[in-house]
């Protein structure tokens, strides 16, 4: 297929685009000073005052739900960035300016909530009014994906939007093919990764196509959405086998790795890795998940399973295990202790420290691990993508 990625991105002034908000949202409008309550498709106008103190704002949530909020100034000059904080008041993510448009002073953030209950978002920067908006997409019943199983989804489908999950290898690559057929039923594909952000999005005049994801240990959920009229049939495949799509091209180069430098805690040994990564019960792929690691966070690591294959980790509001095949470690790690998988991970308080040191860093993960997915097709499908 002739891939055609659709980036067409416009500029818009920032002063008309909040023009355009105050519009959409008349009746959520509210002055943030005046109410700290934000209610999911509402936008509410802020200020951050001379000091620079921070600006927060209350909405409820539900595990699973997708949360995305924006912070645009219209006040020249000013800079808002954005903060999500959980129930517990733990950061869950940060962004300053939007990775699309690295220029503009609008902040952007999108997080699949781990908790149900009352977050937090938190807008500091320069100076300057703002507008917040908040926009949620509910949680949905998913079926999951087993290992070279195909999944047929025949159309048209009974529900309009069906959801499907699959967890990624942490020791191997893990490829996603889908098949539509005939190329002409009109089908939407999205798949999100474990914190809800857009990995990839087909549309139209799609054959077939294969995402080859890096090592990593974290839910992506396919969404695949027809309208009444589609006929036909859409295949997902989840494998650790590369994707049979024909012949490649020779002139395809090979993906190169993203190189990572790990995130430190000083005076301890901490883990940190470029993909979101599943908090478990037990070094096992195949026990529960309590908690998400969310990319380029830190976090202590306290032990190590007999193999040296899984991390003993302990936060502040978790603790379990990771795989150490995803992730990167800097810091004191030689000599970890080995814990009995049933094992409570215990925390070390960090030793002080009389002068400033620099932490040595070692690289524990594959080559393979690549920190986006990459996208082989046929010559007949045709994708689409946004940022």
């Amino acid at each position: 297929m002739s891939r055609q990625l659709s980036q067409g991105l416009r500029f818009v002034p920032w002063l008309l685009l909040a023009l355009v908000l105050l519009l959409v949202f008349p009746l959520g409008m509210l002055r943030g000073q005046d109410a700290m309550t934000l209610a999911p498709g509402s936008a509410v106008v802020g200020t951050i005052g001379a000091d620079q103190s921070a600006v927060t704002y209350s909405f409820n949530g539900n595990a699973g739900d997708v949360v995305t909020l924006r912070a645009v100034a219209i006040t020249p000059g000013a800079d808002p960035n954005l903060t999500l904080a959980g129930p517990n008041q733990q950061p869950l993510a940060f962004n300053d300016n939007e990775s699309y448009l690295p220029q503009a002073t609008a902040s952007a953030l999108t997080f699949r909530l781990q908790q149900t209950g009352a977050h937090t978002a938190i807008v500091r920067g320069t100076p300057g009014d703002f507008v917040l908006t908040l926009a949620i997409l509910p949680a949905a019943d998913s079926t999951g994906l087993e290992a070279d199983t195909p999944a047929n989804i025949a159309l048209p489908a009974a529900d309009p939007a069906q959801v499907f999950e699959f967890n990624t290898d942490p020791f191997q690559a893990t490829t996603l093919l889908l098949n539509v057929s005939p190329t002409a039923a009109d089908v939407r594909i999205e798949v999100r990764n474990a914190t809800g952000e857009v990995v990839a999005m087909l549309q139209n005049n799609v054959q077939n196509v294969c995402l080859n994801l890096g090592p990593g240990d974290e839910v992506h959920t396919v969404t695949v959405t027809s309208l009444p009229e589609s006929t036909g049939t859409v295949t997902l495949t989840v494998s650790n086998a590369p994707c049979e799509l024909g012949a490649v091209r020779a002139d395809v180069p090979p993906v190169a790795t993203t190189p990572f430098d790990p995130v430190p805690i000083e005076g301890v040994c901490a883990a940190s890795g470029p993909n979101n990564i599943n908090i478990r019960t037990e070094p096992t792929t195949q026990s529960g998940v309590v908690a998400l690691l969310p990319s380029g966070q830190p976090i202590q690591v306290v032990g190590q399973n007999d193999g040296g294959s899984w991390y003993a980790v302990q936060g502040e509001f978790v603790q379990g295990w990771i795989a150490a095949s995803v992730v990167f470690t800097t810091g004191p790690c030689d000599g970890l202790p080995i814990l009995s998988t049933n094992a409570t991970p215990t925390a070390t308080p960090a030793p002080e420290s009389t002068a400033e040191t620099t932490p040595e860093m070692t690289r524990e993960p594959t080559p393979e691990m690549t920190a986006e997915p990459t996208v082989e097709a046929t010559e007949e499908a045709t994708e689409e993508a946004t940022p």
